[in-house]
């Protein structure tokens, strides 16, 4: 697992080297399954996201829940945004508002 995971590291920094690349923080089930389930599984998603802000920043990152295909395992939507908020509680409001909002409204050219 660990070689993997290092393939895609290279991978995201090399994507992330591109300026016009941007990384959508989404799907996270495929990541890590039914990941909002225990606080372990939580902790092995977050640290996927957290390792991934750092690579592309947080004004070419963006969160998506994948909303609604996602309810298929019985993930609420109120329930995906708490447990994102969750992820990066520690970061500065400046972050979190690109995360949840600037960033995709530049990408997508939505004026606020």
């Amino acid at each position: 697992m660990e070689a993997a995971m290092q393939v895609w590291r290279e991978g995201m920094q090399v994507l992330a080297e591109l300026p016009q690349v941007y990384c959508k923080l989404s799907m996270l089930d495929y990541c890590v399954p039914l990941w909002w389930t225990t606080p372990e599984l939580t902790e092995k998603a977050k640290a996927i996201v957290l390792e991934v802000i750092p690579i592309f920043g947080p004004t070419r990152c963006m969160f998506a829940t994948n909303y609604p295909a996602s309810r298929v395992e019985g993930h609420t939507l109120q329930a995906q945004y708490d447990g994102l908020v969750a992820m990066v509680a520690d970061m500065s409001f400046e972050d979190k508002k690109a995360l949840f909002h600037d960033t995709a409204a530049s990408f997508y050219g939505v004026s606020h």
